[in-house]
């Protein structure tokens, strides 16, 4: 994995944020882990960053993960970028149908270390 490449987790969770930086730092730098707990500051990280790859729950205060995505689809630089969707239910099915095509891996929480890393592997040829 490309130590280099820029990652924005977006949870509403302080402590899944947490976990997460632990997990990445194994094989991503620091500076390079951008974190968000609500759809405007991410927005904000990925209209001034070159963000590689997005981490993203779906249920968030005030708009969602899914208002992310649909405006990440309709925006040219952002379209591209790989997500994986992180959920805390598995009572999620239609918005897991509705995005499945966009989506790159879905994963349920607590987030599994080795399942994560196959999931950012898997998303490797986006990541180019």
């Amino acid at each position: 994995m490309n130590k280099n490449k820029k990652i924005l987790i977006v949870d509403d969770a302080e402590i899944e944020r947490i976990q997460l930086q632990h997990i990445l730092c194994e094989n991503f730098l620091q500076e390079n882990l951008f974190f968000a707990a609500r759809i405007e500051e991410a927005w904000e990280i990925l209209k001034n960053n070159q963000i590689d790859l997005l981490l993203l729950d779906i249920y968030l205060p005030g708009e969602n993960g899914a208002d992310l995505m649909s405006n990440m689809f309709a925006d040219e630089k952002l379209k591209n970028i790989p997500i994986i969707v992180i959920t805390g239910t598995r009572e999620d099915s239609f918005v897991k149908h509705s995005f499945e095509k966009y989506v790159h891996a879905y994963l349920h929480k607590p987030v599994d270390k080795v399942e994560l890393f196959k999931a950012i592997e898997s998303s490797h040829d986006s990541l180019k």
